[in-house]
C-alpha cells in the first residue's frame, strides 16, 4: 500500500514538472510563435494585425490579448478589436499534421462594418479570403508542403459588439449598434470554414434577439436563420427608428410588440420574414385591441399586411416603405369603430369638440418618406350615432355657448396635403336634418421642425341645410331651444381664422315656413317685455338674409308674415352681443292694447280700430343679455292725426258742396282750396 502511494505521488510530481517545463518553454518562445501566427494571418486576410501579450499553457489553453485588425484603408476605423482571443489546441491531432482548435473564444470583440449605398461592406475582402472564395469552390484553401490543416471545432463570442455604419444616398450617416451578449458557431462539417450552425443572443438598444440557424460564409454570404424577440412597446423602439416613432405618435398609434421570423439570403440581398404579434394597440390614443402583422424586409424595401382590433374597433392595412433611390411610403387601410372626438383632439388639439360618433371608412396614405408633412391622405369616411356641436349666442348671462345637433350619419371625402386639409364634400342625415357642403382647413408649419404648429387655423366652409322641423334641431340648445319651429331651408358660407373673430366673413340666406315663434327669453321675461299674444304665435314664413364681417352679423333681411303681425327687420348683432336693429311692423288693431308702450295712447288711437292692419315700428337695441324694445308711439300718433284730419276734411267739404248744390266732379280748384283751409284749421285741434 505504501509502495502504491509513493508511485502515485511520483507520477503527480512528474506531471507537475512536465507542465511547468512546457509552460516555461512556451513562454520563452511566445514572441516567436505570436509573430509567426500574426504574419500568417495577415497574409491570409490581407489586413494588418497587431496583438498584445501571448500566454497560457497546453493544459488550460492559450490566449492572445489586445488583438486589432486594421480597417480597409489607413484612414478607416479598425475593423475588428478584441480584448482577448482564447483557444485550446488538440496536441493529439498535431501528430496527424492537423492544427485542431477544440475551441476559440472571442472575448469582448468589437466589429466595425461600413456600408455605402449598394456597394459591398468594409469586411467583404476579409470574409472572401477567409472563406477561400465562393461557395462553389473547394472547402479548403491550398496548403504549402508541411503546412498543417486548420480545423476549428467551436467558436464562441462573449460580450461583443457590432457597429454597422450606413451612408445613405443623401450623404447622411447613421450608426446601428448591436450588442452580442453571446454567440457560438459549430462547423457543419469537420474542418469547414464556410458553413456553420450558430446560436446567438443579440441586443439592439432594448430589443433582445435570439437566433439560431445556418450561416454560409463566402463571396455570397448566405443565411438561413430563425429568430425571435422580446416584447417591446413602440414608444421604446430603438433611436434609429425615431422618424417612424414620430409618425406613429402624430396619429397616437402605440402597441406592445413581439416578433419572430426568418433571415434568409445573402448579405446584399437578405430577406427578413417576420410575424409581429401586437397587443394593447391604440390609435389616436384609443384602445383598439390586439392583432398581428406580416412583414417582409429586403435591402431597400419593406412590405406589410395585417389586422388589429377587437369587437368594436378594427383596422386592416397593407403597404410598404422603399428606402432605395426612389424613397416612398404607402399605407392603405380600412377601419371601423374609431371615436371621432378623440381623433379630432389628437390631430387638431386646438380645435373645439365639434363632433362625436363612431368613425369607419378607408384611407390611403402616401408620400416620399415618413415625414407627416409630406404625406398625402385620401380618405372616404362615415360617422354614425353622434352629434355635431355648433356655437350659439348666449342669452340672459348664460355661459358655454355651444349646442349639439343629433344625426344618424355623416359621410365625407377628405384629402390632406400639408398644410391643408380639404373636405371635398360631406353630407349629414338625420331624422330632423339633411345637410351637405364642403370645406378646408389650413394650418401653419413650424419652420424649424416641419411639424404642424399649434394655434389658429384658416378655415372655409359652405353648406346647405334642410329640416322638416327645426325645433328638433334646436331642442338641445339651452338658449334657443324654444325660440322657433317650422320647415327650414338655408345655405351659407363662413371663412376666417380660428380664435380670431375679427377675421370671420360669411353670408347666409334661409326660409322658415309654417312654424311658431316664441320669446327666446321666456313668455314672462323681464328682459324682453312682450304681451302674451306676441310672446308666442304662429307664422306663415320667416325669411332671412345676413352676412358676417368686422365682428358683426349684419341682418339685411328678416321678414315675418303671420295672421296677427307682419314684420321686416334690418340691423346688426355684434359678436360682443350688442343689438342695433329697426323693424317695420303691420299688426292687427286689437294688438295695440296689449303692447305696454301703446296703452297710454289708446284713447288717441280710436280711429285705428276700423283698419285691417296698423302700420308701426320699433327699435331693438342694448345687448343680448339686456335687450331693449322701443315702439315708435309718437310716429303712430302723428300718422293717426293725419288720418283723422283727412276724414274730417272730407266730411266738411262734402257738406259745403251739398249746400251749394255743387257736384264733386265740378268743384275743380275750389275743393282743393277749401280742403287746405280746413286742414290748417283742424291742425290746431290735433
Amino acid at each position: 500500500m505504501k509502495v502504491l502511494f509513493r508511485i502515485s505521488l511520483i507520477i503527480v510530481v512528474l506531471l507537475l514538472l512536465a507542465a511547468a517545463a512546457a509552460t516555461y518553454l512556451t513562454k520563452n518562445r511566445a514572441e516567436q510563435i505570436k509573430e509567426a501566427v500574426l504574419r500568417k494571418a495577415e497574409k491570409r486576410i490581407g489586413r494588418s494585425i497587431t496583438a498584445g501579450e501571448f500566454g497560457g499553457n497546453p493544459f488550460t489553453g492559450f490566449h492572445v490579448d489586445d488583438v486589432v485588425i486594421s480597417g480597409s484603408v489607413a484612414s478607416a476605423p479598425d475593423s475588428i478589436t478584441l480584448d482577448r482571443l482564447g483557444f485550446r489546441l488538440s496536441f493529439k491531432d498535431l501528430l496527424h499534421r492537423k492544427l485542431v482548435f477544440n475551441y476559440m473564444l472571442f472575448d469582448k470583440p468589437v466589429i466595425f462594418i461600413e456600408k455605402n449605398g449598394e456597394e459591398g461592406h468594409s469586411l467583404s475582402d476579409v470574409v472572401e479570403k477567409v472563406s477561400g472564395g465562393s461557395a462553389g469552390e473547394k472547402v479548403e484553401t491550398p496548403r504549402t508542403e508541411g503546412e498543417a490543416r486548420v480545423i476549428v471545432n467551436r467558436i464562441t463570442v462573449r460580450d461583443g459588439r457590432l457597429v454597422l455604419r450606413i451612408h445613405s444616398d443623401e450623404k447622411k450617416t447613421q450608426d446601428f449598434v448591436f450588442d452580442i451578449v453571446s454567440a457560438s458557431a459549430v462547423p457543419v462539417e469537420e474542418g469547414s470554414m464556410k458553413s456553420f450552425n450558430m446560436d446567438a443572443e443579440i441586443k439592439f438598444e432594448n430589443i433582445e434577439l435570439n437566433a439560431s440557424g445556418k450561416v454560409n460564409i463566402g463571396q455570397d454570404d448566405t443565411f438561413d436563420i430563425a429568430w425571435k424577440t422580446n416584447e417591446i412597446a413602440t414608444v421604446d423602439a430603438p433611436g434609429a427608428l425615431d422618424e417612424l416613432k414620430k409618425t406613429l405618435d402624430e396619429f397616437g398609434i402605440h402597441a406592445q410588440l413581439r416578433a419572430e421570423g426568418t433571415l434568409k439570403g445573402g448579405a446584399d440581398d437578405a430577406v427578413i420574414g417576420a410575424k409581429i404579434s401586437m397587443g394593447d394597440v391604440s390609435a389616436f390614443d384609443q384602445i383598439i385591441g390586439g392583432g398581428g402583422i406580416d412583414v417582409t424586409v429586403r435591402t431597400s424595401d419593406i412590405k406589410f399586411d395585417g389586422v388589429v382590433g377587437g369587437e368594436k374597433t378594427e383596422f386592416t392595412f397593407n403597404g410598404g416603405l422603399s428606402t432605395g433611390e426612389q424613397k416612398s411610403f404607402r399605407l392603405e387601410t380600412n377601419f371601423k369603430g374609431i371615436e371621432v372626438k378623440d381623433t379630432i383632439s389628437k390631430l387638431f388639439p386646438d380645435m373645439p369638440e365639434v363632433a362625436t360618433g363612431l368613425l369607419s371608412g378607408k384611407a390611403f396614405l402616401s408620400g416620399p418618406g415618413l415625414d407627416p408633412q409630406q404625406l398625402e391622405l385620401a380618405s372616404s369616411i362615415t360617422v354614425t350615432g353622434g352629434h355635431i356641436n355648433y356655437p350659439t349666442p348666449t342669452l340672459d348671462k348664460q355661459t358655454g355657448a355651444w349646442a349639439p345637433i343629433k344625426y344618424d350619419t355623416i359621410k365625407a371625402r377628405i384629402f390632406h396635403t400639408g398644410p391643408k386639409l380639404e373636405i371635398k364634400d360631406f353630407s349629414i342625415k338625420g331624422p330632423s336634418i339633411s345637410a351637405s357642403g364642403k370645406g378646408t382647413l389650413k394650418y401653419e408649419v413650424d419652420k424649424e421642425t416641419g411639424d404642424a404648429a399649434g394655434g389658429p387655423m384658416d378655415f372655409y366652409v359652405s353648406a346647405s341645410l334642410d329640416s322638416p322641423q327645426v325645433r328638433a334641431i334646436l331642442m338641445q340648445n339651452p338658449y334657443l331651444g324654444p325660440f322657433v319651429s317650422g320647415e327650414f331651408t338655408g345655405t351659407g358660407t363662413l371663412e376666417g381664422t380660428t380664435g380670431d373673430p375679427s377675421s370671420f366673413k360669411g353670408a347666409a340666406t334661409f326660409v322658415l315656413k309654417n312654424g311658431v315663434v316664441s320669446n327666446p327669453y321666456g313668455e314672462k321675461s323681464t328682459l324682453l317685455k312682450l304681451n302674451e299674444t306676441l310672446s308666442k304665435f304662429e307664422f306663415h314664413s320667416l325669411a332671412g338674409k345676413l352676412d358676417i364681417a368686422d365682428e358683426n352679423i349684419n341682418v339685411a333681411k328678416l321678414d315675418l308674415i303671420s295672421d296677427i303681425i307682419d314684420m321686416n327687420m334690418r340691423g346688426v348683432v355684434g359678436f360682443d352681443s350688442s343689438l342695433n336693429a329697426h323693424a317695420g311692423v303691420a299688426l292687427k288693431p286689437e294688438m295695440l292694447g296689449k303692447i305696454n308702450d301703446f296703452k297710454a295712447a289708446l284713447d288717441q288711437l280710436e280711429n285705428l280700430k276700423d283698419l285691417q292692419r296698423v302700420e308701426t315700428s320699433f327699435n331693438l337695441y342694448g345687448t343680448l343679455t339686456q335687450p331693449v324694445v322701443r315702439w315708435e308711439v309718437d310716429d303712430l300718433l302723428r300718422r293717426e292725426a293725419r288720418t283723422i284730419i283727412e276724414k274730417k276734411t272730407d266730411k266738411l267739404i262734402n257738406k259745403i258742396l251739398e249746400k251749394n248744390d255743387i257736384a264733386p266732379g265740378d268743384s275743380g280748384d275750389i275743393v282743393d282750396d277749401l280742403k287746405k283751409k280746413v286742414r290748417d284749421r283742424l291742425k290746431k285741434f290735433f
